[in-house]
């Protein structure tokens, strides 16, 4: 596809594209974190109820920041998921009310010059 920098569509499909790429992306990583999480969890759990007192608060005090280093990960991806979102919806907003200038100049120079508008 050769991209003309006049035509807006194209820009826009090449930006949401883009888009589409990055949040898979993002995703992709964050499922190969959660299985890691899990085995954390789980490797936890076997280890607190194989030792006790000290160890066993030690072990329980890795997991809680290992969980929440996760839930604090997951609350940046939701915001920067939000913000991408945003940004594509500006974009859009900004495309169309260029196209709504555009065609109304061209309108007014109808009117102007007598010329039917179309």
């Amino acid at each position: 596809m050769t991209l003309n920098p006049l035509n807006s569509s194209n820009l826009e499909q090449l930006v949401l594209k883009r888009l589409t790429w990055h949040v898979f992306r993002m995703f992709y990583r964050l499922s190969a974190c959660i299985l890691q999480v899990q085995q954390i969890q789980e490797a936890a759990a076997t280890l607190i109820v194989a030792y006790s007192g000290e160890k066993a608060r030690e072990i329980q005090n890795h997991e809680m920041e290992v969980v929440n280093a996760w839930r604090n990960l997951q609350l940046r991806v939701e915001g920067r998921r939000t913000q991408l979102s945003n940004s594509t919806d500006l974009y859009r907003f900004f495309s169309m009310a260029r196209d709504l200038l555009n065609w109304m100049t061209d309108l007014a120079r109808q009117m102007e010059s007598h010329e039917k508008p179309r």
